[in-house]
């Protein structure tokens, strides 16, 4: 249980009032054994979990039923693997409604059983192993869209913060916890767990307790988002089913009423579709997934459809590898989204709220891997980095059309820039192509993570310290060519002749006192003392050569 009420996830809290992932409470309740069904192709080593919960669930309780109770004991078991919470917890809290469909049938049925409990009222403890006190604004009303593990002894997690000066712990003062103690796997410890769609207020965000950062919330009284869901389904778990198939149809059935494509473990129950070239009817495979490429047996061309997550209108686009990971505008409802197909495994990744960055790490829903993407400025072909290793700023050879280009989010948008010839000048001010506000961005010789200055205050030649691996550099950009140059340990002294490794100018490098400008002379015979006028502020300086 200190796993779950000491974890670093929360600090990547979808922290927005409304809008979390709620589409669970109009999943039909089902029984324990059809809710993980889904489930079962996406976590390693289920099976042994769920006989552990059926084996030693609590058979004394009055106020659940078998299916209520195995459903809170598998919650929390701890997995050699990624445990069930880590997983449910994970999307809920990314706001990434997609990818947590094939849990809602267990979701729903685990937060009916915590609402059949009685609430928890008082003080309770989280503790998250890093400083996040700056997400809570005093006065402010945030929501967790996750199952929240607490306590009400914090002698529990003091002693399980990896480092008490920079970390912090959560003091909620709630309405509605529900004690699992009973319930749990680990029942001599007393767990207090918080419903998604929490809403709390914080209280303060500056409070010390020996050394200890303490963030004080509470709890806003809010009617329950359960009573619209239990009035839809029954107030008991539904009987076990003997037909798997009814029961898979039954869920696909709710995932397309909820408006998203159908998890991995249930197919969608299209069996035909046209063909937006040629307009040929085209039968579907049990296996085929929406979001994967098709190809048309009569005019042997390409396209994909997806299912757009705000209407559940199908939209059809013709050329499968272009503009991937681009906002969409569904052609029925208006409403913008972005999509990607994952490279290892196909399985479409949605950004209902069209917030989607090339060039961002993106874990896969299914396959759990990692991949980033760039589509090329030059022909649009997505191109997609299946070790995710790219960093921004360096160049790219399209795997279609093979010319080379750079790509840079924009720090004050975050937007995409391209440069279609990777021509990108290195360190200078660049205006963003969406914002049109400028930034200079340099990539350190030691990680290759980009360095990015918001305030324009960057000079050449001066002393860097990377953002990332905290080392330190120098970096030149050759006044003829506009090759840069790096000196990763930071060697480079003024007034030595530096030659370009790319155009082989020999020239010093002097940066002026007055205006802290650089200065580039050609002269090969300077030796001594000599006056230096700066071409950018026309002063004289004496300079050693």
């Amino acid at each position: 249980m200190t796993q779950r009420i000491v974890y670093d996830d929360v600090a990547n809290e979808y922290l927005q009032v409304e809008n979390g992932v709620d589409g669970f409470l109009n999943s039909p309740l089902v029984s324990f054994d059809d809710a993980i069904l889904p489930m079962v192709k996406h976590i390693e080593n289920l099976d042994i979990a769920v006989h552990r919960a059926k084996q030693n669930w609590n058979k004394t309780s009055s106020r659940l039923n078998a299916d209520e109770c195995q459903a809170i004991y598998l919650y929390t078991i701890e997995m050699q693997t990624d445990s069930v919470y880590t997983i449910i917890n994970r999307y809920l809290r990314a706001n990434d409604t997609f990818p947590a469909r094939p849990w809602f049938p267990y979701m729903k049925l685990l937060y009916t059983a915590l609402e059949k409990l009685p609430s928890h009222v008082g003080s309770v403890w989280r503790g998250v192993n890093r400083d996040i006190r700056v997400n809570y604004k005093r006065g402010a009303i945030i929501s967790w869209w996750a199952f929240t593990s607490c306590t009400a002894k914090l002698a529990v997690i003091k002693d399980f913060l990896a480092d008490k000066g920079k970390s912090t712990i959560f003091m909620i003062e709630c309405l509605n916890g529900k004690n699992i103690s009973k319930y749990s796997s680990i029942s001599r410890e007393d767990e207090i767990l918080l419903q998604p769609g929490i809403k709390l207020e914080v209280v303060d965000n500056a409070l010390d307790l020996s050394g200890l950062r303490i963030v004080h919330l509470r709890e806003i009284a809010t009617k329950s988002r359960a009573m619209t869901a239990h009035k839809q389904t029954s107030s008991k778990t539904a009987a076990v089913s003997t037909d798997k198939h009814k029961i898979q149809k039954e869920i696909a059935n709710q995932c397309s009423s909820n408006k998203a494509a159908v998890p991995k473990a249930i197919h969608t129950e299209r069996t035909k579709t046209s063909c937006p070239h040629c307009s040929t009817k085209i039968d579907l495979s049990p296996e085929y997934k929406e979001g994967t490429q098709l190809v048309c047996h009569s005019c042997k061309k390409t396209f994909i459809e997806l299912t757009c997550v705000h209407c559940n209108e199908l939209n059809s686009w013709k050329h499968p590898h272009r503009r991937e990971g681009e906002v969409r505008t569904c052609w029925n409802c208006k409403k913008q989204f972005q999509y990607l197909n994952c490279p290892h495994c196909t399985a479409p990744y949605i950004w209902k709220r069209a917030n989607y960055v090339q060039g961002q790490k993106v874990s896969c829903w299914n396959c759990r891997k990692q991949y980033q993407h760039l589509n090329c400025p030059n022909c649009s072909h997505a191109n997609f980095s299946t070790a995710a290793d790219y960093t921004e700023g360096q160049k790219i050879g399209c795997a279609a059309c093979k010319k080379p280009f750079q790509h840079i989010n924009c720090p004050h948008c975050t937007k995409e820039n391209f440069w279609k010839n990777a021509d990108r000048v290195v360190g200078v001010k660049t205006p963003c192509f969406h914002c049109g506000k400028s930034f200079q961005v340099v990539n350190c010789p030691h990680c290759q993570k980009p360095n990015h200055w918001r305030q324009l205050d960057y000079k050449q030649g001066l002393t860097v310290t990377c953002c990332n691996c905290r080392k330190k550099f120098q970096h030149i950009n050759c006044p003829h060519c506009l090759t840069a140059a790096y000196f990763s340990n930071t060697d480079n002294e003024q007034s030595r002749l530096f030659a370009c490794r790319s155009c082989q100018h020999r020239l010093h490098h002097v940066i002026c006192p007055d205006c802290n400008s650089q200065n580039f002379l050609q002269s090969t015979s300077l030796l001594g003392l000599a006056f230096v006028t700066c071409a950018h502020c026309s002063s004289s300086f004496l300079n050693t050569f």
